[in-house]
């Protein structure tokens, strides 16, 4: 054991079975309380840095693996925080204030208000990361320099951040020749950066978290000729094979953030969330989750007009990219959208996300779909990107609202920019125009040779659902069905879903239904037919009342009868010798009033195909029938031509 002095403070190195150790502590403290403080690290061969000793001289030992400390963040529990939805505005800022303000811990055997003076000065000390293009040079500048600061720290990150996602970025010899040295040292400023978490404002917090979440995305998607070495080294420290690391980390932020969470401004919310969302991260408290205790923080507010478009656009995204449901945080910010004047000041983006992330929480607010729809149809939709254009009419299709002239004006800017579109924005674009149940014939024969362009490239969802659009089109596929595209379907057999399964079937019928000489293999066509089957159909009240009634008139309804292609007849009764399938639909049947492309492609099929008329009663007229049994009796009479 050895004790070295450094004016006020005290470091002891030790050794352990497992590794070396340090314990820095102020020299006056009482040594009960440096357990609280002390820092275990894992060392190698490279230098352990001033920033974090604090020492004259450099110590002969680096913090190549701090996963023992990155995992302090996570402890062995779910940590516990207030309950996310009755914090006191008044009382937090206080009681944080006071807390900050006459705290009396050490950090690395400096107290707060000295630690202060060095940030104070380290924000004129410090060297601009910005000033460099290397990641290796950054990471060594920040590793070499005294005075690392939450302002300096969180700067680091996010120049790290600009130079992992840059489309221009390579390597230099350098970063590869020192790739181990460097990997230690990103694994330094990783622990550090946890270690110090506790200490950082709001500003800092969140653009650290930003920074962080965006390397971690930039890393899952790395590759087109960018540095794999470089690719390794923040995967194994910022995510680590299990995950564990990026769980600690946001779960440190988290931490961090919540008792702060009053003093954040909507730049700092938005960031906060958006990080957590790209990072795929939900950092849990007992009975909360970070993300409700910041919905529980913005809906106590009295309104949202602090917030700019952006900030709204990214908290509703992050939220449905998270898969985290909170309807009063969605209502408050359509009800902000829905105040505006107009929706001039709101960049196309920024309409783009936050329709889709109503659409895609399956949260419903049908003026703010109408507000936005009016807006994005009467701009100059040239300027739409093709990412815009495709997630604007997938988010209506899938909240299934109804706005002719928004799909009608977007069809010639979808064909203007086929070329542009990859396989998702292909696939998104043509589904959500025939589950919308519009057919736009242009559209169909433009997109044709563009998945054929793209099919190598599509993955199964992609395949399925363009598959099915054109089979509820039922138009001309100018040649898109064809043996490379069964050849496609046979070397993706196996990944299909039970929905895919069902919506390929489908495209077969309409096949066979258009006389072609296309369609699935034998073996594949039973596989889809034994999905398509093996769904089992659940029979509402209205349904069940229908059907009621049909006796009442002395016909015998057989409920829920599979035809020869598979398809389920909510009730087949015999009309002067024929059968007739009385079809009920409900509310999931349309949108508005107008049917969606699932059901009309049922009804074709099951006339053209089965050769059994099909009838419909739909909801609305059935509930304005009311409770008289007589006018129901004479409606069915009439829908099924019996006098």
């Amino acid at each position: 054991e050895v004790m070295i002095k450094h004016g006020q403070r005290v470091e002891i190195n030790f050794k352990l079975d497992r590794g070396s150790w340090v314990v820095m502590a102020d020299r006056n403290a009482d040594p009960a309380a440096w357990g609280t403080r002390w820092r275990p690290v894992h060392f190698s061969n490279t230098f352990f840095p001033r920033t974090m000793s604090h020492s004259s001289t450099k110590t002969k030992a680096g913090l190549a693996n701090s996963m023992q400390l990155a995992n302090q963040a996570s402890t062995s529990g779910v940590p516990s925080a207030p309950s996310p939805c009755n914090l006191n505005n008044k009382t937090n800022r206080a009681d944080n204030g006071s807390k900050r303000k006459h705290h009396n811990s050490t950090e690395n055997g400096r107290n707060i208000s000295q630690r202060r003076g060095d940030e104070h000065r380290s924000s004129h000390d410090f060297v601009n990361v910005n000033e460099y293009e290397s990641i290796g040079k950054v990471i060594e500048v920040a590793f070499n320099h005294q005075h690392l600061s939450p302002r300096n720290m969180s700067a680091v990150w996010h120049r790290l951040s600009r130079l992992m996602t840059a489309s221009n970025h390579s390597p230099n010899q350098q970063q590869e020749r020192h790739q181990y040295q460097l990997h230690d040292k990103l694994n330094t400023l990783f622990a550090y950066t946890i270690d110090e978490l506790k200490e950082y404002g709001t500003i800092q917090l969140s653009q650290s978290a930003m920074g962080m979440a965006k390397i971690i995305k930039a890393v899952r998607f790395c590759g087109n000729g960018r540095e794999m070495n470089c690719h390794q080294m923040f995967q194994d420290s910022l995510i680590g094979s299990d995950m564990k690391r990026k769980d600690s980390l946001f779960q440190a932020i988290a931490s961090a953030a919540v008792p702060l969470l009053h003093q954040f401004d909507p730049q700092g919310y938005s960031n906060l969330v958006y990080a957590c969302a790209i990072a795929d991260a939900v950092p849990r408290f007992r009975g909360s989750t970070l993300f409700e205790h910041i919905a529980c923080t913005i809906t106590a507010l009295k309104d949202l007009r602090t917030f700019k478009p952006q900030e709204l656009s990214n908290v509703v995204w992050a939220y449905a990219t998270a898969q985290v449901s909170h309807s009063r945080l969605f209502e408050k910010v359509a009800d902000e959208v829905i105040s505006y004047r107009d929706l001039r000041t709101f960049k196309p983006q920024e309409l783009s996300n936050i329709v889709w992330a109503f659409a895609t929480a399956h949260i419903s607010h049908p003026r703010l779909f109408k507000q936005v729809a009016g807006e994005v149809a009467h701009r100059c939709l040239g300027s739409l990107n093709p990412q815009v254009l495709s997630n604007i009419v997938w988010a209506y299709a899938t909240a299934k609202v109804s706005h002719p002239l928004l799909f009608d004006r977007l069809v010639g800017a979808a064909i203007a920019r086929k070329h542009e579109l990859s396989p998702q924005e292909v696939s998104n674009i043509l589904w959500s125009y025939s589950a919308s149940g519009i057919v736009e014939s242009s559209l169909f024969a433009a997109m044709a040779p563009r998945v054929m362009t793209l099919l190598k490239h599509c993955s199964c969802q992609h395949i399925a659902n363009i598959a099915w659009s054109y089979a509820v089109a039922n138009v001309d596929s100018h040649g898109l069905f064809n043996k490379p595209f069964t050849n496609a379907l046979l070397e993706r057999m196996d990944s299909f879903n039970v929905a895919q399964f069902s919506q390929l079937y489908q495209w077969h019928i309409w096949q066979k239904e258009e006389n072609s000489y296309t369609g699935l293999p034998l073996v594949f066509e039973r596989r889809c037919y034994e999905v398509f089957t093996s769904l089992n159909p659940t029979i509402s009240l209205l349904q069940r009342n229908v059907s009621s009634v049909l006796r009442s008139i002395d016909l015998v309804p057989k409920e829920e009868e599979v035809t020869q292609k598979g398809y389920s007849i909510d009730a087949l009764v015999e009309v002067k010798g024929k059968k007739v399938g009385v079809e009920v639909d409900g509310p999931s049947h349309f949108i508005g009033r107008k049917p969606t492309g699932s059901t009309i492609l049922k009804r074709r099929q099951v006339a053209n195909v089965e050769g059994i008329a099909l009838v419909s009663v739909p909801y609305w007229e059935w509930d304005e029938l009311g409770q008289d049994l007589s006018k129901k009796q004479n409606y069915l009479r009439s829908l099924l031509g019996i006098r």
